[in-house]
């Protein structure tokens, strides 16, 4: 699994961008579909996925130690 470190240095590398502009546009395209999805709406990424809010029953986890 590649890190954001690592996504953003491959980026950069076949770009030629920097890699602090690379991690400047990742983590505002990642921001705006958190909020995107935030608002109540879905991000469809043809090709990649689609972000929504899906509602999840809560699970109780009992720790022994």
């Amino acid at each position: 699994m590649a890190r954001k470190l690592e996504l953003v240095g491959v980026v950069a590398e076949r770009t030629g961008l920097s890699k602090a502009g690379v991690a400047r546009v990742l983590d505002e395209a990642l921001a705006e579909i958190r909020r995107t999805v935030n608002g109540g709406q879905t991000v469809a990424l043809r090709g990649f996925g689609t972000f929504r809010l899906s509602d999840r029953s809560y699970v109780v986890v009992l720790r022994v130690e």
